[in-house]
Order: structure tokens, then C-alpha cells, then sequence
């Protein structure tokens, strides 16, 4: 026999007769990560192994039954590209913003920005978000070239839209403007991708309460735009609301009305939770 094997042979002998060296066997074999941890900064070198590594550490601590799965995979001899997808498709069944190769997770939890930004008329949102030019326009932007003053009206305008309460083309509306000038509160409906790099704002850690924290603010973001993209295709499709949203601009703008909200007219409109109401897709 090959010294090299016979080698190989006494020292599996050797660690299985052993009951401690056997037990930290099978713990290596069952949990290949255990003595691993989830510093990102050493996986920045963009090799493929420390991208699976460090995902699989990951999964470790957040996605359980993941972490179980690919390592059963790992067992079975399965390649890069098949436990790539099986980690990407275990934890995006936990996220709402979803991985789409192992490489991601050193970034952190991911997101989807869904902002527009307004102040940058002729780049991001004259290519990035068309169907916004014309109800930006009615702002004054960019012909005035004030997104600051145009934020004003639309403070107003959501005010007066919101004593409608939600679930009803008022509430979309309000909800356009808000994500048209960055004025909802979430982080994700307020920024680009772009704003966010520039603004500092780092992404969350990979922890359970962080993804939760995350899912959450996504999930919102995620209502918030399907909320704004309705009142955009009210705008397109029935003439009576941008006619009275223009109106409504003019009014503020031209300090024709007093501060109040009886001063703002808008349609009437069924609410979606009436039965005979349905309501439009974005």
C-alpha cells in the first residue's frame, strides 16, 4: 500500500478511537461552520469559495433549516452553482427583498430603494421614472427649477388628502406625492440606491431581528409603491382627478386660497373596501 495511504489510514484509525477526537469529527461533519464566524470583511476577496463560506455562515445563525439543507448538499458532492441556488432560494423564502447569488450576503440584508430623486430632473427621474415627468411638471419642476417649493404644495395637498382616510384613491394620491418627493417617512420610498450610497447609510447586519426589522420596512415600501402606482394610473385614465390635482397646484401656488383644506376640492370616489368598488392594479 501507498505510505501516504497508509498514513491516512492510521490517522482515521487514530482520531475514531479517540472519543474526543470522534466527537469533534462529527461535530466538523455535521456542522462545517461551527468554528466560523461572520466577519464580512474577511470574504471581500470575490473568490467563490469565501462567498459560499461565508453565506453558509449565515445561514448558520438566520436561516436554520437552510443551513441543514446545503449542508446535506455538501455531503452529496453537489457543486458551486447547485448550493449557490439552494441558499439563495432557502433564504429568500425568509426575505422580502430577494439574494440572487451568495456573493450578495456580504453586503448585508438586501433591499430594493424605490425612490425617485426629484432634484435631479434630467437624470434619474427624466430616465428612470418617465411616467413622473408630466405630474412633476405640474409642479413647476423642472421650468422653475424649485423641487424645495414644489415640496411645500405637496405638504399641503397631502394634507388635504388625508382626512379621506386609507384604502381609497385620496390615500394613493397622497401617497404618490409622498414618493415623488421623498416625503413618506420610509427610507426605501425616499431614496434611490444612489442617495442612500451617498447619504452613508449602511445596510443591516445579517441578525434575526435585523432581517425582521428590514422585511418590515420593505414590506411597507413594497405597499406604499403599489399604493403611489394606482393614483398614477388614475391620473393617466381619468381626467377629472388630474384636472383637479393641477387645479388643486394652481390654487396653493397662485396664494389664491386660504390655509385650509375646504379651499381643495377632489372627486368623490367610492372607497375600495365598497363592494361594488373594485380596486384598480398598479
Amino acid at each position: 500500500m501507498n505510505p501516504l495511504l497508509q498514513a491516512q489510514s492510521f490517522l482515521v484509525t487514530a482520531l475514531l478511537a479517540d472519543p474526543v477526537t470522534a466527537l469533534a469529527c462529527t461535530a466538523a461533519w455535521l456542522d462545517p461552520m461551527g468554528s466560523s464566524d461572520m466577519d464580512s470583511d474577511r470574504y471581500y476577496a470575490g473568490d467563490e469559495d469565501n462567498d459560499l463560506e461565508y453565506a453558509l455562515s449565515v445561514c448558520r445563525v438566520c436561516f436554520h433549516d437552510v443551513y441543514a439543507d446545503v449542508v446535506k448538499r455538501l455531503w452529496r458532492g453537489e457543486g458551486y452553482i447547485a448550493l449557490n441556488r439552494a441558499i439563495c432560494d432557502g433564504a429568500n423564502r425568509y426575505l422580502i427583498a430577494e439574494l440572487n447569488d451568495v456573493e450578495e450576503f456580504k453586503f448585508g440584508v438586501p433591499f430594493d430603494a424605490l425612490g425617485v430623486d426629484v432634484d435631479e430632473y434630467f437624470g434619474e427621474l427624466a430616465e428612470m421614472a418617465p411616467r413622473l415627468v408630466p405630474i412633476a411638471a405640474w409642479f413647476g419642476i423642472p421650468a422653475k427649477g424649485n423641487a424645495d417649493q414644489a415640496r411645500e404644495v405637496a405638504t399641503r395637498l397631502i394634507a388635504s388628502l388625508e382626512p379621506d382616510g386609507e384604502d381609497c384613491p385620496h390615500a394613493d394620491l397622497a401617497n404618490l406625492l409622498r414618493w415623488l418627493f421623498g416625503m413618506s417617512g420610509n427610507t426605501l420610498v425616499d431614496y434611490t440606491q444612489d442617495m442612500l450610497w451617498d447619504a452613508g447609510i449602511e445596510t443591516a447586519p445579517w441578525t434575526p431581528d435585523d432581517i425582521q426589522h428590514m422585511n418590515g420596512v420593505q414590506e411597507e415600501a413594497n405597499e406604499m409603491g403599489a399604493s403611489a402606482l394606482r393614483a398614477l394610473e388614475l391620473l393617466e385614465q381619468d381626467n377629472a382627478w388630474a384636472e383637479a390635482l393641477q387645479h388643486n397646484i394652481g390654487l396653493i401656488t397662485g396664494r389664491k386660497a386660504k390655509r385650509d383644506r375646504t379651499t381643495l376640492q377632489w372627486p368623490q370616489y367610492a372607497r375600495y373596501d365598497d363592494p361594488d368598488t373594485a380596486k384598480p392594479h398598479p
